[in-house]
């Protein structure tokens, strides 16, 4: 997978980081057995798959420990750094 394990808890912001990801035409991903509205109430890491185009809800707890120790999950802002966008801008769509 080519993408980013995006760690945000705060409802507000995976609601914007979602309505942000499907602005650029990444979409659920249709293997995702949890809805968006449990993706954005959620607290494991999102995924979002670049080949893809699609984003999803880390599968569990273990998983996401193991992203973390591999220091491959980053912040929501981190994310907008490497999109090369502020937050600001990303919240305005």
């Amino acid at each position: 997978m080519e993408g980013y394990f995006i760690k945000e808890k705060d409802p507000k912001k995976r609601i914007e980081l979602i309505d942000f990801l499907e602005s650029k035409g990444y979409a659920l991903d249709p293997d995702e057995s949890r809805s968006r509205q449990e993706i954005e109430t959620g607290t494991l890491p999102i995924v979002v798959d670049d080949a893809e185009k699609v984003y999803r809800m880390m599968g569990n707890v273990t998983a996401a420990a193991a992203a973390a120790g591999s220091g491959k999950v980053i912040t929501v802002d981190e994310f907008y750094q490497k999109m090369g966008i502020s937050e600001k801008a990303a919240e305005n769509g």
